[in-house]
């Protein structure tokens, strides 16, 4: 009796062996899959024409002041180590439209302080935004 309960069960929980939903009002979810819409395409089309080069990052980015708290601090690109996010190509040149960026800070005896950490979207030409900076320690 229980092996006929059992089997009865797992027979409903089964289905027919096909793919397609049991309630024709409530459609299955589509798998996601990597093609891109049109919408898709125009935005990764518009962000590449805001794709830069690590050297152009460092250029505009080297001296700017970062806001955290009550603390601000100056950007210093011979200590300030970033890598690109959503490669590009511009002529052969690898750009990126955005980076993560971290800044090491120092005391005023020189002893390490936290690390500033902070990304990096181009905006324009020659403008940029920093977002998310936050402190922290290893």
């Amino acid at each position: 009796m229980l092996f006929i309960v059992l089997s009865s069960l797992a027979d409903g929980a089964c289905g027919d062996g096909s793919d397609a939903p049991s309630d024709p009002a409530r459609p299955s979810p589509t798998p996601l899959s990597g093609a891109a819409s049109s919408d898709d395409r125009s935005s990764e089309t518009a962000r590449a024409r805001m794709a830069w080069t690590l050297e152009r990052l460092f250029r505009r980015i080297d001296g700017r002041r970062i806001r955290i708290g009550r603390r601000t601090m100056r950007v210093d690109t011979a200590t300030l180590a970033c890598g690109g996010m959503l490669r590009h190509e511009r002529r052969g040149t690898p750009t990126f439209a955005r980076f993560r960026c971290v800044q090491p800070t120092f005391a005023s005896d020189g002893s390490p302080g936290p690390d500033l950490i902070f990304r990096v979207m181009p905006t324009g030409r020659r403008t940029l935004v920093i977002v998310r900076p936050r402190l922290t320690s290893y």
